[in-house]
C-alpha cells in the first residue's frame, strides 16, 4: 500500500528538512564540478591549439544540451507522477529522480566499459 506524504503529513508534525537534501546535492554538484574540469583539462591537453576553442564551444553545447534533457526528464517524470514529484505544497519528490538518474548513469557506465574492452571508445 503507497502512501501518499499528504497523508503522512497529517499524522506526523515533523516535516522533512531541506537538510536532508544538501548532501544529495553536494555530491552531485561536486562530481559534476569535476567531471567537467577533467573533461576540459583532458582537451586542453591533447588538442592542437587552433582546436582549443571550438572544442570548448561544443562542450558548452553538450553541457546545456545534457540540461535541457534533464530538464525535461523531469517534466516526464512529474507528469507520469501525477504532479507530485517536482512541487507539491507539502514538499518535494527528489528521491525518485535521484534513483531514476543513477540508473541511467548505471546502463551508461556499463555501455562505455564494454566500448572500452572492445577497443572501440569514441
Amino acid at each position: 500500500m503507497l502512501l501518499k506524504k499528504k497523508d503522512l503529513t497529517k499524522e506526523h508534525q515533523n516535516q522533512m528538512s531541506v537538510m536532508c537534501l544538501l548532501p544529495q546535492y553536494g555530491a552531485e554538484w561536486s562530481g559534476k564540478l569535476l567531471y567537467n574540469v577533467g573533461y576540459i583539462e583532458f582537451f586542453n591537453s591533447h588538442l592542437s591549439e587552433n582546436m582549443n576553442q571550438m572544442e570548448l564551444s561544443l562542450f558548452r553545447a553538450r553541457m546545456d544540451t545534457k540540461r535541457q534533457l534533464n530538464i525535461l526528464l523531469g517534466k516526464i517524470v512529474n507528469h507520469m507522477t501525477g504532479g507530485e514529484f517536482l512541487l507539491s505544497k507539502e514538499g518535494v519528490y527528489y528521491e525518485y529522480y535521484w534513483w531514476i538518474l543513477a540508473l541511467i548513469e548505471i546502463v551508461n557506465l556499463d555501455k562505455k566499459c564494454n566500448a572500452f574492452e572492445a577497443g572501440n571508445l569514441e
